[in-house]
């Protein structure tokens, strides 16, 4: 089978519901491979949609080839030109080892494992209440109760991750664009 450069950013919002679903309901092993699969095809968008339009792009974001084909240089490559921040760089990182970790063992390996439990621990994005906290700083706003977040399994933190770094791609690479 021919692997195909990213879809464009726009057209990445119709899998949304799809991916979400496995994330919420399929097993640990796809949750990982397709969450990850997703936040690389969202990268490779998101830098296709700040670069120069031509064919040198699509080489270089083409998947397994090009040398902009793997996660973690889509990842490096999101954080030089200002898409994302470093820790969602930092995030990125763990969800990658996550992923290669689920992909090298068979199916006893999963969100249970202490292996797994410890890297999805290192993850910054699941952690929301920090973003309550910066949002309760804000005079005028209504504070938000810190309870609401409550995070209750390894699993949970790895998919509201992927939801928070997923949106944070999109958002920086159209501000990216809206700067230029």
């Amino acid at each position: 089978m021919k692997l195909k450069p990213p879809k464009n950013l726009e057209n990445l919002y119709e899998d949304t519901q799809k991916v979400f679903n496995v994330l919420n309901h399929e097993s640990d092993i796809a949750c990982v491979l397709i969450g990850a699969s997703y936040l690389s095809e969202l990268l490779g968008s998101a830098i296709r949609t700040v670069l120069r339009k031509s064919k040198v792009t699509e080489k270089l974001l083409g998947p397994g080839k090009g040398i902009l084909g793997s996660f973690q240089t889509r990842a490096d490559m999101a954080y030089c030109l200002k898409i994302i921040g470093k820790s969602d760089l930092q995030d990125l990182e763990v969800i990658g080892n996550i992923r290669n970790s689920f992909a090298h063992k068979h199916l006893s390996f999963d969100f249970t494992d202490s292996e797994v439990e410890k890297e999805c621990n290192k993850l910054n994005a699941w952690n929301i209440k920090l973003h309550t906290e910066e949002i309760n700083s804000d005079p005028h706003i209504e504070k938000l109760p810190e309870t609401i977040f409550k995070v209750d399994s390894t699993r949970q933190k790895f998919v509201i991750s992927i939801v928070m770094i997923k949106q944070r791609i999109i958002n920086g690479a159209f501000t990216k664009i809206a700067s230029e």
